[in-house]
Formats: structure tokens, C-alpha cells, sequence
């Protein structure tokens, strides 16, 4: 999945020079963005319910994800080895309960 969309990504980016625009730092704070737009979906504890409020909620995701796949190509990070290890090193740190 990484590949497939980066690839798209940064197409799209280069096609809009917009590449200058995403440092590090503007990124990051784009995506600290994108998640509080996410949470203000459920500022006052509502589920979505709604065919709009659905969209509303993968979009947001989706521009996550979208600032997530920019990080990670900039810093030539693989997003899937990075979770599997973070599971891993989760499974070690919390040990289940019950099995």
C-alpha cells in the first residue's frame, strides 16, 4: 500500500511544485492539524450516524494518512516495518491478559 500511494503522492506534489512546501516541520504540524480536524468529529462524544459524517470521517483519515505517507517518504521511513516492529516491541512491553 505505501509504495502504491506514495507513488501517486508525490506525483501529485510535483506536478504542483509543492514539494519547497513540505519540510519536516510543516508536515508534521500539517498532520497534528489533520488529527485535531479528526477530533473535532468527536468533540462531544457523538459517534457518526450519518452518511455525511461518515465521509467526514474518512476523509480526515484519508488526509492522515496522506501527511503520514509524505513523512515517511521524506525520511525514506517504511511505515509497514515500523509497525511491525512497534507491535512486537508492544506485545513485550504489554503482555496479554488472557489468551
Amino acid at each position: 500500500m505505501q509504495e502504491k500511494f506514495t507513488s501517486q503522492l508525490i506525483s501529485f506534489r510535483d506536478a504542483r511544485d509543492w514539494e519547497k512546501y513540505h519540510t519536516g516541520p510543516e508536515l508534521a504540524r500539517s498532520l497534528t492539524i489533520e488529527a485535531t480536524e479528526l477530533n473535532r468529529l468527536f468533540q462531544w462524544g457523538d459517534e457518526p450516524t450519518t452518511t455525511a459524517e461518515y465521509n467526514n470521517l474518512g476523509e480526515e483519515i484519508a488526509d492522515i494518512q496522506i501527511y503520514l505517507l509524505y513523512l515517511a517518504e521524506k525520511y525514506n521511513i517504511n511505515i509497514e516495518n515500523e509497525v511491525e516492529d512497534k507491535i512486537v516491541k508492544n506485545a513485550v512491553k504489554y503482555p496479554a491478559i488472557y489468551e
